[in-house]
């Protein structure tokens, strides 16, 4: 039977595992992230708890200084030096490429190469202070600990998915979080791209709100996924989206498929950009298939929503 939701705002959005074709195993872990095992926790009532969302430390109340290096300096509790902060994490690098200590770049403007081979910690740039840098570091911890855990789910299915019963790996993450930290990243690649953005122009004070999760994101704003296309799982790629001169949007390759953060009320801003119209909003489950295997990411959503579950396929793995 379908694990149906109830509208509760601490509760996920709806949920088919397919039991009839596909089962969970009974000790695995359960995806609301509880840390008991799928049997004993959300199986026995048909209901997976939404994860709460990332909690970032509070800003010091005894702190009133800004630091003109740093794009979050409009809530004065910078500290004096600035951190080498990666627009994406090198923690998140590492997770969704494999690498340890070096990558092949593209795309950058300084390249005088198509790809170039770098350390990860040399494309740090200095846009956050001390502070704000590890006051906005649990965002990063949490969308690589999630990278690692759908790795590990795709490579489980790929190894096993040959097997005649199937078998589904079940992962979970609160969706609202991955938006936040797609825009803490579209944040970093502007104020990267050219130091004068932080002192003159730091990003809207709507958007260092949306990431602090001090206000609501504006209807039509946040998550979109692209339903035509799959890339390469080991692989990420970010690159702003404008309208203009106005910055309207983040466009990412990750875990093989390519999601669009969209910050405007007129899509046509984004669908000039370059996305596609046939895009999914908030989508509730992504699932990487082997034969009769799958590995599954659900998004929980504040709302229960009818939103859509998009599919990869993978191959075997060869013997």
């Amino acid at each position: 039977m379908p694990f149906v939701l109830p509208g509760d705002p601490i509760l996920a959005t709806p949920f088919d595992p397919q039991v009839d074709a596909l089962r969970i195993r009974a000790d695995h872990p359960c995806g609301c992230g509880r840390g008991a095992t799928w049997s004993t926790c959300c199986a026995r009532t048909g209901q997976i708890r939404r994860p709460r969302a990332v909690q970032l430390p509070r800003r010091g109340s005894r702190i009133h200084y800004q630091n003109r290096g740093c794009y979050m300096r409009s809530e004065w509790s910078c500290a004096p030096k600035l951190s080498a902060e990666h627009a994406v994490s090198a923690s998140v690098i590492r997770a969704a490429t494999g690498a340890t200590t070096m990558i092949t770049i593209t795309g950058h403007p300084w390249q005088k190469s198509e790809t170039f081979e770098v350390p990860i910690d040399r494309l740090g740039s200095r846009i956050l202070c001390k502070r704000h840098n590890e006051r906005l570091s649990p965002l990063d911890a949490f969308v690589a600990r999630t990278i690692e855990d759908t790795v590990v789910r795709i490579g489980t299915v790929v190894a096993r998915g040959a097997e005649a019963d199937g078998i589904v790996r079940l992962g979970f993450a609160n969706g609202h979080d991955i938006e936040r930290w797609m825009l803490k990243v579209l944040c970093g690649l502007i104020c990267g791209e050219d130091k004068g953005t932080i002192a003159n122009s730091p990003p809207p004070a709507l958007w260092l709100r949306c990431i602090l999760e001090e206000g609501p994101w504006p209807a039509g704003w946040g998550l979109y996924l692209e339903t035509s296309n799959t890339k390469s799982v080991r692989s990420v790629y970010a690159m702003p989206l404008y309208a203009g001169a106005r910055v309207c949007g983040l466009r990412m390759e990750l875990l093989g498929l390519v999601f669009w953060l969209v910050l405007t009320d007129d899509l046509t801003d984004v669908f000039n950009a370059g996305m596609p119209r046939e895009v999914s909003y908030q989508p509730i489950e992504l699932r990487w298939w082997c034969n009769r295997s799958c590995a599954s990411l659900l998004f929980g959503w504040r709302k229960p929503m009818s939103g859509s579950r998009h599919t990869v396929q993978v191959e075997p793995a060869t013997t």
